[in-house]
């Protein structure tokens, strides 16, 4: 664990781990080597201030997980130049939308717009009804991020995870209570990259945030109900929604005040103001891996079939496979591809041995 903590490297926000092999960071994610969990615990325990005396033991001797560990979830991105930056705010269409006020209420018409959409198309909106309805209009009618009790409105909330998991650009994050979800959304993700680019020296990450010591009026952590949305109860999901306020803006961009770019407003950006760095921990490995890990999740039975269901997932496994042939033959089939994983390796802080 020292070789561990000692490889991690503290960036603006969070921390981050890369490795250089697959069998390492399969080693690493597996829970019964208990790294993951002693790796989170330590960076909270040396950043509180916490006596190491309290620091709770690990190992093969079965024992119940320190709760530090039962908070923590995971979300998987296919390239590791991505920041943890909501979809709401990398769209082109936000880029008019300069103040916090106006990246609340520019989301809130969104919604609005959304529920008007579904009627026509006959969808049944989850908690829909004419008083939630009347009280969207009065929360839009009487705006005011400065004086409302809460940063984002309740009467919001259903609809917008309820159009997240339908496309919907939103300012809400997606994770999963389990790291093999993260990782076949990674691993999927860094495939379909690398075709794409026709290169494999990029890499993916998987991103782990402990949420326990998440203050709720900056961070939300939203777990909406599961029986009304398949994708989030069978991929054990949840979501994180961020306080977008005026002292982080200007922490953001100081010489411009307010006036900055939505997508300035990613989770990391308000884990460094508040320092709250220890809590997210960023995990890199090479595209070159990418089908290692997706043949890892496959086996448990980690894929689109199980992970979204029905004619939907059915459609999406078949895909997956067509990417997962694709990368394979451009995989073997380049004479270069040892010197373009060795080209990922050289270009990120990585670790030989992460025992």
């Amino acid at each position: 664990m020292t070789s561990l903590l000692s490889a991690t490297v503290k960036r603006n926000g969070y921390f981050e781990l890369s490795f250089d092999d697959y069998r390492s960071f399969k080693d690493f994610i597996s829970p019964e080597n208990y790294n993951l969990q002693e790796l989170m615990t330590r960076l909270r325990y040396e950043h509180e201030n916490i006596a190491p005396i309290n620091l709770p033991s690990f190992g093969s001797i079965p024992a119940p997980l320190p709760t530090i560990y039962d908070e923590v979830v995971f979300r998987g991105q296919a390239n590791t130049m991505w920041g943890l930056t909501p979809s709401l705010f990398r769209e082109t269409t936000m880029h008019h939308i300069s103040t916090p006020k106006d990246i609340v209420k520019e989301e809130y018409l969104n919604l609005i717009e959304f529920q008007r959409l579904c009627d026509q198309a006959g969808v049944q909106i989850p908690g829909d009804s004419f008083s939630r309805r009347k009280s969207q209009e009065i929360v839009l009618s009487n705006f005011d991020l400065n004086h409302m009790d809460d940063f984002w409105n309740n009467e919001f909330i259903e609809v917008a995870t309820f159009a997240q998991h339908f496309g919907l650009e939103t300012s809400f994050l997606d994770w999963s209570r389990n790291i093999l979800t993260a990782c076949y959304f990674a691993s999927m993700g860094a495939m379909s990259e690398s075709n794409k680019y026709q290169t494999k020296s990029g890499s993916f990450s998987v991103w782990i945030l402990n949420n326990t010591q998440l203050d709720p009026k900056i961070i939300k952590v939203i777990e909406p109900p599961k029986s009304i949305n398949n994708h989030i109860s069978h991929q054990n999901g949840l979501l994180t929604l961020s306080k977008i306020s005026p002292e982080i803006a200007n922490f953001i961009d100081p010489k411009h005040g307010v006036q900055t770019r939505p997508k300035d407003f990613s989770l990391e950006r308000i884990f460094e103001y508040y320092g709250k760095d220890h809590l997210l921990l960023k995990l890199n490995i090479p595209w070159y891996f990418a089908n290692d890990l997706f043949n890892y999740c496959n086996a448990f039975n980690f894929n689109a079939c199980n992970l979204f269901r029905g004619a939907h997932g059915a459609v999406q496994h078949f895909k997956d496979l067509k990417t997962f042939e694709i990368f394979q033959e451009n995989l073997y089939s380049t004479d270069n591809h040892f010197s373009n994983a060795q080209q990922s390796i050289h270009d990120s802080t990585s670790i030989l041995n992460t025992k």
